[in-house]
């Protein structure tokens, strides 16, 4: 790929994350929106534990996309190696951060999912991205620190 291909679908991920950050947000916010749900009934309590389970699972989905973003990412990144300004070295290797972030809050609301399948599903999902991305975080970060 030309550099401009590289810069163009680097600002097209840069978009997707961003506007992942506000959709997370979201699910959080739905998340909290389900505590303020009566539970004084057993009907409003199971309806509130169905509305939290829906809501923990949109609030695993968001990050769960965000890591695959991520992924493409730091592919997109590794074809930048070598291509950019030393002075925007830094910031390709900032792109290989983000990853883990996005894990932990997976792993966080998985552990309030009663559906294993669900659970079982998106832990595999989320392990076989981080086998994939994180040696190639770790390539990009140290070609980054060798070249400063």
């Amino acid at each position: 790929k030309t550099v401009q291909q590289i810069h163009d679908r680097a600002n097209e991920l840069v978009s997707q994350l961003t506007a992942g950050i506000d959709r997370d947000t979201e699910a959080f916010d739905g998340v909290s929106a389900v505590f303020a749900m009566p539970k004084n009934t057993d009907e409003e309590k199971a309806a509130r534990k169905e509305a939290m389970q829906k809501a923990l699972k949109e609030a695993t989905l968001v990050p769960y996309s965000i890591m695959e973003l991520c992924l493409e990412s730091l592919k997109v990144t590794e074809m930048g190696l070598g291509c950019t300004n030393t002075n925007a070295a830094s910031d390709l290797g900032v792109a290989s951060l983000n990853l883990k972030g996005a894990w932990l809050n997976v792993l966080i609301n998985l552990g309030g999912i009663r559906d294993e399948a669900f659970v079982n599903e998106y832990k595999a999902k989320g392990e076989a991205i981080l086998a994939e991305a994180l040696p190639l975080a770790d390539k990009i970060y140290n070609e980054i620190l060798a070249s400063l």
